[in-house]
C-alpha cells in the first residue's frame, strides 16, 4: 500500500508545473493531506456504524454512495468551470 506521502508525489507530478512557485506545492500538500484525513474520518465514522453488530451494512454503503455521488457532481462542476 503506497503511503500518503507516496500518493501525494504522484499527484504533485501529475498537477502541478515543475515551475510551480514554492507556495502553491505547500498549500496543495497540505490540501491534499486535509482532504485525505477526511476521507480517512468519514471511512472511520462508516466502519462504526457498519460494526454496530446490526443491519448496518445497507447504511454504510448508502454513506459510501452518497459521498461518491458528492464527489462525481463536484467533478462535473470542475469540467463545467463551476468550480
Amino acid at each position: 500500500m503506497k503511503t500518503i506521502a507516496q500518493q501525494w508525489g504522484e499527484f504533485d507530478k501529475a498537477v502541478l508545473l515543475p515551475t510551480a512557485p514554492a507556495i502553491q506545492r505547500t498549500e496543495m500538500r497540505r490540501a491534499f493531506f486535509a482532504g485525505f484525513h477526511s476521507a480517512l474520518l468519514s471511512g472511520i465514522e462508516i466502519s462504526n456504524v457498519v460494526g454496530d453488530g446490526n443491519d448496518s451494512d445497507d447504511i454504510g454503503a448508502n454513506m459510501l454512495e452518497n459521498l461518491h455521488r458528492e464527489c462525481i457532481a463536484f467533478s462535473a462542476d470542475v469540467q463545467a468551470g463551476r468550480a
